[in-house]
């Protein structure tokens, strides 16, 4: 062994021998050196053991540390983003189709939420609220709106100047045609009204083009005690093949002062309405003395 002639030794040259007969070298090449100047030739099994207090890493391979990965990974679980996510062009996928029930706004929404909100937008039955809200093309050209005024014109004659033509089933005599009963300037039994020699008839109207109806309005003649007990109303297009619109027993009373009115159910648009008196009361020559069409009205035409 060397030794200073001032009584020190260099470790570093030195070859001590330790307990054993086991070298320094021999040490060194075998255990981790506490001052890092070795490195481990194999992996370490830490024995479920932890290294604690590790510094935050430098390199690319050094080890971190629970708190690094926390502060700065995204946890699966659910987290929170300190600063912006760079997606590189790629996509962010498997989010929700629909909002939550519950939610902040600031939720980024999926393609299929956005398809939605566009559709809704621009569907056919949006709902507007505001005044101000804009609103689509067809929604202007198909909006509706009820007309309280009767569509059916004053008429002369059966077939009518107006483009109305009136049809029934049988008069009793020619001062009682069915254009009476959409003539209130006219007195009954001056084709004011119509009137049947039968307990049961039909009265039909043809419009000059289809329309849609969401009211009619019915009077008996006023004639006490020949009430109409049971009615309908249908709808056709050409004229032959009829749909029912609408079954009544609400009795249609000759006494009464003023029509009654029935709403209908329908979105289909009928050239043709039909009056079917299925079931009345008194001897015959009953009718009808108001028959009227309340229709539903188109909007603004965009072009």
């Amino acid at each position: 062994m060397f030794v200073d002639i001032f009584g020190k030794t260099n470790v570093g040259l030195s070859q001590r021998v330790i307990s054993g007969g086991v070298t320094l070298s021999q040490a060194i090449n075998t255990f981790l050196r506490r001052d890092g100047k070795n490195a481990a030739d194999e992996n370490i099994n830490m024995d479920s053991h932890n290294l604690i207090n590790v510094l935050d890493p430098a390199n690319a391979q050094d080890a971190a540390t629970k708190h690094y990965v926390a502060i700065r990974a995204v946890s699966k679980s659910g987290d929170t983003m300190t600063g912006d996510l760079n997606m590189g062009g790629r996509m962010v996928k498997g989010l929700p189709i629909h909002y939550p029930t519950l939610y902040s706004g600031n939720e980024a929404p999926s393609w299929s939420q956005v398809n939605s909100l566009v559709n809704e937008a621009t569907t056919n039955y949006k709902q507007y609220i505001d005044n101000q809200d804009a609103v689509t093309k067809y929604y202007a050209d198909n909006l509706t709106k009820k007309s309280y005024s009767g569509n059916v014109s004053i008429l002369e004659e059966n077939i009518s100047r107006t483009g109305f033509w009136a049809t029934s089933s049988a008069v009793t005599t020619d001062k009682f045609r069915a254009y009476g009963a959409f003539n209130n300037l006219n007195d009954d039994g001056s084709n004011g009204s119509w009137a049947t020699p039968s307990k049961k008839g039909w009265l039909q109207i043809k419009c000059p083009e289809p329309v849609i109806i969401w009211r009619v309005a019915l009077k008996a003649r006023a004639i006490d005690g020949k009430n109409i007990s049971e009615c309908s109303i249908s709808g056709s297009i050409d004229g032959k093949t009829f749909t029912a619109l609408l079954t009544s027993s609400t009795k249609l009373l000759g006494s009464a002062n003023e029509p009654l009115f029935f709403n209908i159910s329908t979105t289909t648009a009928y050239q043709h309405y039909r009056l079917d008196i299925k079931a009345s009361t008194g001897a015959g020559d009953l009718g009808v003395q108001v028959m009227q069409l309340s229709t539903l009205k188109n909007g603004i035409n965009l072009g």
